[in-house]
């Protein structure tokens, strides 16, 4: 998806993300961040709305488990990333990429390719923990950060790209408490 918004074959793009089954806090939307920053550029300013819906532990926490964050990136790009705590379908992560010549999309794939079609409808198998979802993807990022390791050479992403997605995550987390967008340069390095 990176190489096809490079060559602008969607024209300017847009990035909408939807991560449901998620608990609405750093921990978890850090992620969303991280891709948005790499498919779109660097963010220069946060809006983020969150709520508790359905979960009495998220708000005992002073948590939210809904929540919508906007970003502005500093190349006049919009991205909207939006999560949730419950996902009774399944966990599900959706990326699109919009632009005035068309649309990318990244979707999960359901667990197998078995669907089950009756009278009432369509069922497939989906995954339900995030681990059954992205654990090849994450043996993968381990084997190409000890690589890195093994050939001294610095990863990609690196700690540089950590700690920025965390600094959209903390600009999250003010704009959502103060109720105000949020600059970045507001969030310390």
């Amino acid at each position: 998806m990176k190489k096809q918004i490079a060559v602008a074959l969607i024209g300017t793009g847009r990035i909408g993300q939807e991560h449901a089954s998620s608990l609405a806090s750093i921990p978890w939307v850090i992620h969303d961040f991280d891709l948005a920053r790499f498919l779109m550029g660097e963010v220069d300013e946060v809006e983020a709305w969150g709520t508790v819906r359905f979960s009495s532990d998220a708000a005992e926490l002073g948590e939210v488990d809904t929540a919508t964050t906007f970003l502005r990136f500093k190349n006049g790009a919009f991205g909207v990333v939006e999560n949730s705590r419950r996902a009774v379908f399944g966990y599900d992560i959706i990326t699109e990429v919009f632009g005035e010549k068309g649309k990318l999309i990244i979707h999960a794939e359901p667990k197998t390719p078995l669907r089950h079609y009756r009278d009432s409808g369509c069922e497939i198998d989906h995954f339900h923990f995030f681990m059954d979802r992205f654990g090849p993807a994450f043996r993968a990022e381990l084997e190409h950060f000890f690589s890195c390791f093994a050939e001294q050479k610095s990863p990609s992403p690196g700690p540089a790209d950590a700690l920025e997605s965390l600094r959209i995550a903390v600009a999250a987390t003010k704009s959502r408490k103060e109720r105000r967008p949020v600059k970045l340069a507001e969030v310390a390095n």
